[in-house]
């Protein structure tokens, strides 16, 4: 059975500077997919078709390549076709929102530029990707995505510990109640010592009580 060997290579050079990845400051080093004519990503994948380089080309070619697209993402993300499930799930989302995003950048330009050829290209893909890549790649990955988080093995407190913090959580209320001081930053430590012995109680996430 011959190896599968992908590798995913990023190229800084092409990222434009002045548009970070979202508002972290420490990734502001990290590519973006703003530069796409110049090809962000070059996926290899040496057993499938040696002429399909970057995303860019898939683009381009969409109606001859899209089915060699689906399965560079799967090789990628490791999608056994057995259980029908990735490995690496998170990888196969991001690819999609990185092509979808490539799409829409070239669709724009392409409208700015006047270039109809281009535009088309990419206005077919969007279509292409709209109808087809929820039931091939991210349907699947959602659920394998579902199916970790669901069997991911919950640890629960012991009794002595639930004690000790219930206590903990009773005196602190019980201080910031009798300094008499009615202040916001005391009223903001109430609520939190509140909303705490309340998750407590429950056992409820805190996203669950703020609902």
């Amino acid at each position: 059975m011959e190896e599968k060997k992908t590798q995913v290579k990023w190229y800084p050079s092409v990222v434009k500077e002045e548009e970070p990845i979202g508002h972290i400051h420490h990734t502001d080093h990290l590519p973006t997919t703003a530069n796409c004519e110049e090809s962000i990503l070059d996926i290899d994948i040496h057993f499938v078709h040696s002429e399909v380089k970057k995303i860019i080309n898939i683009l381009r070619s969409l109606e001859s390549n899209w089915n060699i697209c689906i399965q560079c993402v799967k090789s990628i993300s490791l999608f056994y076709s057995e259980t029908k499930e990735f490995k690496i799930p998170s990888l196969a989302l991001k690819i999609g929102h990185s092509m979808k995003k490539c799409a829409q950048d070239m669709y724009f330009k392409s409208q700015v530029k006047g270039n109809n050829e281009e535009a088309n290209v990419a206005d077919t893909f969007l279509k292409m990707y709209k109808i087809a890549w929820m039931v091939e790649i991210s349907s699947k990955a959602l659920a394998t995505l579902e199916k970790i988080r669901y069997n991911k093995t919950q640890l629960l407190p012991l009794v002595e510990d639930v004690v000790t913090l219930s206590n903990y959580l009773k005196l602190i209320s019980e201080k910031i109640k009798k300094s008499g001081i009615c202040n916001q930053k005391q009223h903001v430590e109430f609520s939190k010592m509140c909303l705490a012995e309340i998750i407590l109680f429950n056992r409820r996430r805190s996203g669950e009580e703020e609902l």
